[in-house]
């Protein structure tokens, strides 16, 4: 009868691993194992995402222990995710700052900001359109169609098109 001791490879995946007596064993990860894990999710990198709520932390580094160096306060807002390593994000917001936020503070929903003052939210998206609203420079609206040049955006009951050159949330060449 051999007797085997069980070793705890991932307390998170509880994961054990048999080995006889005896025999020596080094946990070694496989490469792309731990690609994927330092990656996060593996999804194209850079994209946008939103914070979730209105008190958010960013952070120097990718963990607890790092120092805060901003609370944003603006539920909806958009950030540029740049990197990933774990369930950790690398964010830089429309100012250019720099930080690290965990991914639960973070949603998928498609946001974007206004950038310059007064822009016209039109009823089509044809620069000879009617102008429906204008939207202020800091003000948060939600995408939900973007085409080469504009935007359809929503914001309470407005509804309207934007052109993309005035919105910080989408790249130039997004499509969707």
């Amino acid at each position: 009868m051999l007797l085997y001791r069980r070793l705890l490879v991932g307390l998170m995946a509880g994961w054990w691993i048999c080995f006889p007596v005896g025999t020596e064993y080094m946990p070694r990860a496989d490469a792309n194992e731990a690609r994927v894990t330092i990656q996060g999710t593996g999804q194209p990198l850079p994209r946008f995402m939103t914070l979730k709520s209105d008190k958010v932390h960013m952070r120097t580094g990718p963990g607890m222990k790092y120092p805060i160096l901003y609370v944003y306060q603006k539920d909806g807002m958009p950030l540029r995710v740049v990197r990933e390593f774990d369930v950790w994000r690398e964010v830089v917001d429309l100012d250019g700052e720099r930080g690290w936020m965990h991914s639960s503070t973070l949603s998928l929903k498609r946001m974007a900001m206004i950038t310059a003052s007064g822009v016209n939210v039109l009823e089509s998206d044809a620069a000879s359109a009617p102008v429906i609203a204008l939207a202020e420079k800091g003000a948060v609206v939600e995408l939900m169609v973007c085409g080469a040049d504009w935007c359809r955006i929503e914001s309470g009951r407005i509804r309207g098109w934007i052109q993309k050159r005035y919105l910080w949330g989408v790249f130039s060449d997004e499509v969707f």
